[in-house]
């Protein structure tokens, strides 16, 4: 995959200040992964989905879609 194949989805850099990351990632008590915490506070502080595979997230994260 390229870049340029994303294109279609039409992303963009996040505008959330990284220590409001951090504090929604403080409070997500059910991971101890700090990436994965960082990862589902960042849609979650954006208030977007989050496009994850990841079966632990999207059974804790609303946001956390794989369709």
């Amino acid at each position: 995959m390229a870049l340029e194949d994303l294109a279609p989805l039409d992303l963009s850099v996040s505008a959330s200040p990284f220590s409001s990351v951090v504090r929604v990632a403080i409070g997500l008590r059910w991971t101890r992964d700090p990436f994965d915490r960082l990862i589902a506070a960042q849609a979650v502080a954006d208030g977007v989905p989050l496009l994850t595979a990841d079966r632990r997230i999207r059974a804790h994260l609303d946001l956390a879609v794989w369709d």
